[in-house]
């Protein structure tokens, strides 16, 4: 009987395996936010971005990665709370690929990869908080932290990449 039970519990962890969802976590603020594993193509100390005119608050500007340039946005600015303190070194630039794009993310810190069970994403209750409801994709408990999953392509999608614009 005990055998059968442990036999039914491994099978049952092999099929919960297939239904892991891998998270880059990292900070920005006093949040705990996460992006698909699948979608980080590289994560770098930080490099000084050049500023582009009439570019969104939200922009900080683009890097020359190996030869590609690249859009930098300031996660804090493009969540409407505030700008990051950019001065302090100690940032750190998360460059992520959605729908053919390649952009970089400033957070305050890279925290960890997670392993979760796609049943365990649970959907945002519908709130007034600083972060646009599409931008969320889900929730889920991870330890002692909430984690506040993203949906990459929404939180870009109303960007215009072609910026900046000269309205002369």
């Amino acid at each position: 009987m005990i055998e059968k039970e442990v036999n039914q519990s491994f099978s049952s962890n092999e099929n919960s395996a297939d239904d892991l969802t891998q998270y880059l976590t990292f900070a920005v603020g006093n949040e705990e936010f996460g992006v698909e594993l699948t979608s980080v193509m590289e994560i770098k100390a930080w490099i000084s971005p050049t500023r582009l005119p009439n570019a969104p608050e939200f922009l900080l500007g683009v890097v020359n990665l190996r030869g590609i340039i690249l859009p930098v946005f300031d996660m804090k600015a493009r969540f409407g709370v505030g700008l990051t303190d950019i001065s302090a070194n100690n940032k750190v630039i998360v460059f992520i690929k959605f729908q053919q794009r390649v952009v970089g993310m400033v957070v305050d810190a890279v925290s960890d990869i997670v392993s979760v069970n796609f049943q365990d994403v649970r959907t945002a209750p519908k709130m007034q908080h600083d972060i646009k409801d599409e931008f969320i994709s889900g929730l889920v408990g991870v330890k002692d932290k909430m984690i506040i999953v993203l949906d990459i392509s929404k939180l870009f999608a109303e960007i215009d990449f072609n910026l900046p614009k000269n309205e002369a």
